[in-house]
């Protein structure tokens, strides 16, 4: 068992944190110990200092690169198929710290109480790969661009609005017949797409993918690596499972 290597290090307020995790996380700790535990946390890149953060997930996340359109679009998306708000009432998490360090200081995530979390085998990054379903917007750019020429010539717009098809649907979204017919059209497939990519189980496969985890909780505790703490958490997840053992029961465990 690797734990032994810490004995010397090993102090109250690391099994302190031990006993915290395994009291108020308990889901998330079952969900890691569903099947062979990979051995890996699930990080986070925080703009924070503290060792310990407890923190909610904020219900208003605002998008730094997508569109805000686009943005409360896969919302509702992922909410009409996973009843989670995946892009504004989430935490983005990976099980490769590297992959968070750009993000702030990295913390080892656990959720407190009941969770939910969505990610994809196939896309890394939703904004950063649009490769993956780049096809499909270009195929309703082009539709879009075709119906607008058309309700021209019909006389039922005035002009061609030079903005983001997704303002341009906005503005004549009930409004107009066809518009609605063509976004409703977007709307299935792309949600079909979505369907077919992502999913809702299988956390180690997660953590192991390297691809973001969109967690949502109302709260989690964020604890900040400094490689004793990790290797400490990961051996005592492996090892002991869902079980919270005493202190005086670990120390025995060590010997």
């Amino acid at each position: 068992m690797r734990l032994k290597q810490f004995i010397n290090e090993y102090s109250y307020d690391e099994y302190s944190i031990i006993k915290m995790v395994y009291t108020e996380c308990m889901p998330f700790i079952k969900e890691l110990t569903n099947g062979k535990y990979c051995r890996k946390l699930m990080y986070s890149g925080r703009n924070e200092s503290k060792n310990v953060i407890k923190k909610q997930v904020r219900t208003d996340r605002k998008p730094l690169n997508t569109h805000p359109l686009f943005h409360k679009l896969l919302d509702d998306i992922f909410y009409d198929l996973f009843k989670i708000k995946a892009r504004s009432n989430a935490i983005f998490c990976n099980g490769y710290e590297s992959i968070t360090s750009d993000y702030g200081t990295t913390y080892s995530i656990f959720p407190i109480g009941k969770f939910k979390y969505v990610w994809s085998p196939f896309i890394g990054d939703l904004y950063e790969d649009e490769d993956e379903y780049e096809s499909i917007i270009e195929k309703y750019d082009t539709k879009y661009v075709d119906l607008l020429y058309s309700l021209l010539d019909k006389g039922k717009i005035k002009e061609i609005p030079n903005n983001h098809p997704l303002i341009i649907i906005e503005a004549y979204k009930d409004k107009i017949k066809e518009v609605d017919n063509l976004y409703n059209e977007f709307i299935k497939e792309f949600k079909k797409f979505i369907k077919s990519v992502y999913k809702t189980t299988d956390l180690n496969k997660a953590l192991m993918s390297g691809n973001e985890i969109m967690v949502n909780c109302k709260e989690y505790y964020g604890i900040r690596n400094d490689g004793n703490i990790e290797l400490l958490l990961i051996d005592y997840i492996d090892y002991f499972g869902t079980k919270l053992v005493s202190k005086e029961e670990f120390d025995e465990a060590l010997k």
